[in-house]
Formats: structure tokens, C-alpha cells, sequence
């Protein structure tokens, strides 16, 4: 008795390893850079004592740590804005109308939660060393949450509930609905969470500055 196989496909679009690849990447690159970059900055003042130097200026603490947090969300913004212009001129990343600043949207903020996520990090370790340590471990297993390196709907239920607590997972859904897909499924919901995230990663970095300051 012969089998056949009848194929049924979901999306119309085909998409090639190269074109997944590069969104979860783009992710991966933003939060190591943010990460990394502002939670370093954040630490060495404190090893070296130059943050004493801003306590003395008339700005307020506020203005301080959002100063900080503009720098570095510019600085991995355009960054993103690079990396996905680079998969644009490959034809990998080529949202079209709406998607395009949909798109733009995303990885503003994801940029966003991943400068917050490095001051957060800083402020409480404030040792070089150990945010450089603690920052490239924590952005390679976001990014392997997120689907990084497989398609997160094939992995196991276990490791589909783990990763429904990482941020990055509903940033990347988010893009690659917008980029390979041109759809708006679920975007409501990846803005949301990703927003809360970076909202509630402020104000842990908020509070974390305050406490060192006090003291």
C-alpha cells in the first residue's frame, strides 16, 4: 500500500536559514552590546569613584540615570538599524508598508530593555569584571531561549514554558511575523510584554541607583 504525502502549508512564504538566522541574531547582537557596554560603563564609575563627580553636579539623580540610558539606547539602536539595513541590502529583511516601521518599532525597543537590562546590572554589581562575566552569560541564554539557534514551536513543551519568561523570545516573534510573514499576529501581545519588561527592568535599575547613591 503506497503513501502519499498531502501537505498543507500554513504561511505562503518559504524562508531560507540565511533569512531566519539573521533576525535572532539582530536580537542577540543588540542585547550582548547594550548589555555589556552600559553595564561596564555603569560599574567603572563605580570602581574608579568618578561617580561622585556626578552626585556633585546640579543634575538629579533621575536625569543622571536617564542620560544614561538615552546614550545607550541610541548607541544599540543604531546598531540594530545597521545590522537589519545590512539584511535589507541582502534581501534577507525586506518588510514592505506598515511592516517596515513595524519592524523599526521592535528593535527600538528591544534596544530599550537591553540598555535598561545593562545600568540594572551595573548599578548592582558594580564590578567590571563581574558585569562582563554575568552579561555575556545572560545574553546567550536569552538569546537560546528565544529560539536563537532552532525554531522555538519544534523544542520540547518544558522548554516552551521557560521561554515564555524571556523577553526577547516575543521581540523576535514579533519580527519575524513583520519581516518574513508581513502579519500582525500577536503583535499586540509581544509589545505589550516587551514593553512591560523594559518598563519593569527601569525600574530596577531605577532603584538599584538610588540605593547606591544613598549610601
Amino acid at each position: 500500500m503506497g503513501v502519499t504525502v498531502a501537505e498543507q502549508d500554513l504561511r505562503q512564504q518559504d524562508v531560507s536559514i540565511e533569512q531566519f538566522s539573521i533576525l535572532p541574531m539582530i536580537s542577540l547582537l543588540l542585547l550582548a552590546h547594550a548589555v555589556i557596554s552600559s553595564g561596564i560603563g555603569i560599574a567603572r564609575e563605580w570602581e574608579d569613584q568618578s561617580i561622585k563627580e556626578l552626585l556633585l553636579s546640579p543634575a538629579s539623580r533621575t536625569a543622571i540615570l536617564l542620560g544614561k540610558v538615552l546614550s545607550g539606547f541610541i548607541a544599540t539602536d543604531l546598531l540594530g538599524l545597521v545590522l537589519f539595513a545590512l539584511g535589507y541590502g541582502l534581501g534577507w529583511t525586506r518588510p514592505r508598508g506598515i511592516f517596515l516601521g513595524t519592524s523599526l518599532t521592535v528593535i527600538a525597543l528591544m534596544a530599550l530593555f537591553a540598555t535598561s537590562l545593562g545600568i540594572a546590572v551595573g548599578a548592582a554589581v558594580r564590578r567590571v569584571q563581574t558585569v562582563t562575566s554575568l552579561a555575556t552569560t545572560l545574553s546567550v541564554w536569552l538569546f537560546f531561549l528565544a529560539g536563537g539557534i532552532s525554531v522555538l514551536q519544534f523544542e520540547p513543551d518544558w522548554l516552551k514554558q521557560i521561554a515564555a519568561f524571556d523577553p526577547l523570545t516575543y521581540g523576535t516573534h514579533a519580527l519575524q511575523m513583520a519581516v518574513f510573514y508581513e502579519s500582525s499576529d500577536l503583535f499586540a501581545r509581544d509589545l505589550s510584554v516587551l514593553g512591560g519588561a523594559t518598563l519593569l527592568v527601569l525600574l530596577a535599575a531605577w532603584f538599584a541607583f538610588q540605593r547606591r547613591f544613598a549610601r
